[in-house]
C-alpha cells in the first residue's frame, strides 16, 4: 500500500491538450488569496468515471474536510515558473502531511491520465515515506481533475515565480 497525499498540483506544462477526452462528472471551485487579497476563483472539472476513488477523496477534502481539516487556509508550498504550483497539505501545511478519507494510505487508483497538459490538478503518491520530491510530474501522480476556469489574477503567481520558490506565505 502506498502513502497518498492530496496536494493541489496545478501543471502549466508546455503541452496544451490531453491525448484523450475524459468526462467531467463534477466541478469544484476554490477562491484564492495572495498576500491576504482575493485573487480569483479556480474551477476544476473532476474525472469521476476515470478515477472515482480519487475524485471522492478530493471532493470530501475540498467541501467538508477530514476531521475539521480541509483545503481552506492551506498554503501554496512550491512554484516552478511556468510549470506547476503545489499546495494543499491539510495535516501540517508544510508538505509533509499525509491524509485521505481512506486513512493515511490507500492504493493508487490508476495512472490513465498523464499529468502532461496545461491546467491539470494531480494527487501525489509519496510511496512509503512522507517525504517526496515535488519537482517532477511523472507517472507517480494520479490526475483526478482539469482546470476549467481560472481568474487572470491568479496566473502572475505561476508566471513570476522562480524555480523552487517557497510560497509558505500564500494561503489558499
Amino acid at each position: 500500500m502506498h502513502k497518498i497525499v492530496m496536494f493541489l498540483v496545478i501543471s502549466f506544462a508546455i503541452k496544451q491538450s490531453m491525448q484523450k477526452n475524459y468526462k467531467v462528472t463534477d466541478q469544484i471551485y476554490m477562491d484564492i488569496e495572495i498576500d491576504g487579497k482575493y485573487s480569483g476563483r479556480v474551477t476544476f472539472g473532476l474525472f469521476g468515471e476515470t478515477v472515482p476513488k480519487t475524485v471522492k477523496n478530493f471532493k470530501q477534502i475540498a467541501l467538508q474536510g477530514i476531521e475539521g481539516n480541509g483545503y481552506t487556509g492551506t498554503r501554496f508550498l512550491l512554484a516552478i515558473k511556468k510549470v506547476m504550483i503545489l499546495g494543499g497539505d491539510i495535516v501540517y501545511n508544510n508538505g509533509s502531511g499525509a491524509a485521505s478519507i481512506y486513512g493515511e494510505r490507500f492504493e493508487d487508483e490508476n495512472f490513465e491520465i498523464e499529468p502532461d497538459s496545461t491546467g491539470l490538478l494531480a494527487m501525489a503518491n509519496l510511496g512509503g515515506s512522507k517525504k517526496a520530491d515535488f519537482m517532477g510530474l511523472d507517472s507517480s501522480w494520479v490526475v483526478p481533475t482539469e482546470l476549467l476556469l481560472c481568474h487572470p489574477g491568479i496566473f502572475p503567481l505561476f508566471h513570476q515565480a522562480t524555480r523552487c520558490t517557497n510560497l509558505n506565505k500564500q494561503p489558499m
